[in-house]
């Protein structure tokens, strides 16, 4: 009986303390959504007497698109004195808030509508939303409302897998139009500041990928099951317009807090995905395996069938609709720069080589070694890591022994602050102790090795440096690029969307199965390699693209579906993507 009433009390006491902790995640969870959202959201975006949204003097510098010189997607100051100063030279923009800066780039959206006014809107990429489709059909509007969080969150392929599932789930409903003032963006593991999907992507870019298409791709099973029109395509071969609030349109959204004036109202203006961004992410994970209703089927009478293949609406996404903004762009294209700067530049070896390649156009390879220390730690796919970064630098050399270096310089994307975090030694570190080996310390020693490596591959002063003998130099950008200009103050989300579109126009790519970077960008250069391509004299896929150089003849040549390769613990490097297929390899950890 005694025992009894002490079990009693255990549990008794133990109720307590789950509901405790119920209770105090409850709070802790509420003041961070609410922190979210009063403290991480434009106080007022919208001027309700004029039905606009705030718009600024005209007097401001407002970034308008030039397609001259070096970047045809360059952006230059407009003031209304009609001065046009280079926008990445303006020191007056340079040195603006981001407040101020992303006001100005509304501003010009806003001043795109107006250009466009007299422009038929299927040939147009204005941001003015409409209640009527070209054909007459009611036009509805899709928003991104989730009711216990705000944005989408963790890094940046994360984010943008949400993204994706938020325009099929568009697409397959008949939503003509994703609200823009919905989506906002985190700038996770550096600043954790929201900031909008306009801030980090080219809009308009997205829009002309918008225009009704007559190819809609309709699964082979049904029809859509979506809840806003009877049958519409379910897989329509186009994306939905972003589009700016419409106080009429709209009137069922807070300007203010970017959600639903009453979160428990069943919103059609505009309609909206409630559930967190999560969720999207964990869509996205069983959609790429071929499975769900937005995958889809192959036809049956099409050869070497792999049963499922991507939508439509990501393939456009993948192919160049999600492109940065045009100043963040530029900086993607001043870093392409610099590596091919790199690459003339000698190094300081014993022998005195020149490291680039005589004759030959510029190349560079992307090696998206997944080594950092989360890395170790993740559960799932052991048989396929490969966590020394010396590894897999010795399959790249062993794969290209003979002959000379197949590029000129090796673009590294990798988190050094992981590695330094748990790679760096404590000051006065002794690794032995006494005569004895320390074995006690909680020293991470592959993140140790791995750092050494990282560091000795990017030294430009050492001997040792580079790959193949220092003649190839290894090169770190990311949120480094950065320096100078606005998106400095955002290190981890611009860093991450640089390092990702400079890593996925490399020559050669070499990347982990283990990793969904690595596999987001195989699947670009995948579908990229579709669109720019010709057949070379021995049926390989080969793609042109214009090198930024003063010869405006030249071209530079790149496999982007042939030159992609995996590490495997055994084997070495393999190729990733084969002829015979239709489709890119699915993330499968």
């Amino acid at each position: 009986m005694i025992v009894s009433d002490q079990l009693r009390q255990k549990w008794v006491h133990r109720r307590r303390q789950r509901h405790w902790f119920a209770l105090i995640t409850l709070i802790t969870s509420s003041l961070f959504v609410c922190f979210n959202i009063f403290h991480l959201t434009p106080k007022a975006r919208y001027d309700e007497d004029n039905n606009l949204p705030l718009i600024i003097e005209s007097n401001v510098r407002v970034p308008i698109r030039l397609d001259q010189g070096l970047n045809s997607t360059s952006f230059h100051d407009y003031t209304s004195n009609d001065n046009h100063l280079p926008f990445m030279q303006s020191t007056g923009m340079r040195n603006e808030s981001i407040e101020e800066f992303q006001r100005s780039h509304r501003n010009y959206l806003l001043l795109r509508q107006r250009q466009q006014q007299n422009t038929p809107y299927t040939s147009s990429t204005t941001t003015l939303a409409r209640e009527r489709d070209s054909y007459g059909n009611i036009a509805t509007t899709f928003a991104f409302a989730p009711q216990n969080s705000f944005g989408f969150g963790a890094g940046f392929r994360n984010q943008i897998m949400a993204l994706t599932m938020l325009v099929l789930h568009a697409n397959d409903d008949g939503h003509d139009q994703i609200l823009l003032d919905s989506l906002w963006h985190k700038d996770t593991y550096g600043t954790n500041k929201f900031d909008p999907f306009e801030f980090y992507f080219d809009v308009e870019t997205w829009n002309s990928y918008s225009k009704s298409n007559s190819t809609a791709v309709l699964g082979w099973s049904s029809n859509s099951r979506g809840t806003n029109r009877t049958n519409p395509p379910r897989h329509p071969n186009r994306l939905p317009r972003l589009v700016l609030y419409n106080q009429s349109l709209h009137d069922q959204w807070d300007i203010h807090r970017s959600n639903y004036k009453d979160k428990d109202a069943v919103g059609t203006r505009p309609y909206a995905f409630k559930k967190g961004f999560t969720r999207l992410a964990a869509g996205y994970q069983f959609y790429v395996k071929g499975k769900g209703r937005y995958a889809v089927e192959d036809d049956p009478n099409q050869i070497n069938r792999s049963g499922k293949s991507r939508n439509p609406a990501e393939i456009l996404m993948l192919q160049g609709a999600l492109k940065p903004h045009p100043v963040l762009q530029a900086i993607v294209d001043r870093s392409k720069i610099f590596l091919q700067d790199q690459s003339r530049v000698q190094f300081d070896n014993s022998e005195g080589q020149n490291s680039s390649r005589s004759g030959s156009s510029f190349r560079y390879m992307t090696l998206h070694a997944r080594v950092e220390p989360d890395m170790q730690h993740h559960p799932v796919c052991k048989e396929k890591k490969v966590l020394s970064l010396q590894e897999i630098v010795n399959m790249i050399e062993a794969k290209w022994a003979a002959g000379p270096p197949p590029v000129d310089v090796v673009f590294i994307p990798i988190n050094r602050q992981y590695l330094e975090k748990e790679g760096t030694l404590p000051q006065g570190y002794k690794h032995e102790i006494d005569g004895n080996v320390d074995t006690k310390s909680a020293i991470n020693w592959v993140a140790v090795d791995n750092l050494k490596v990282l560091n000795r591959l990017t030294d430009r002063n050492s001997i040792t440096g580079g790959m193949w003998d220092g003649t190839v130099k290894v090169v770190e950008l990311g949120s480094k690029a950065l320096k100078g200009s606005i998106y400095e103050h955002r290190p981890s989300l611009s860093g991450s969307i640089l390092n990702y579109f400079l890593g996925l126009d490399a020559h050669i790519f070499v990347g982990s199965e283990v990793s969904s970077f690595a596999h987001d960008i195989l699947a670009a250069r995948f579908y990229r390699g579709l669109i720019h391509s010709k057949k070379g004299n021995n049926g390989n896929t080969i793609a042109y693209s214009k090198l930024n150089t003063d010869d405006s003849n030249e071209y530079d040549i790149k496999h982007l579906k042939k030159n992609n390769f995996k590490y495997l613990p055994s084997g070495g490097l393999q190729e990733w993507i084969t002829d015979d297929m239709n489709g890119p390899p699915g993330f499968l950890c």
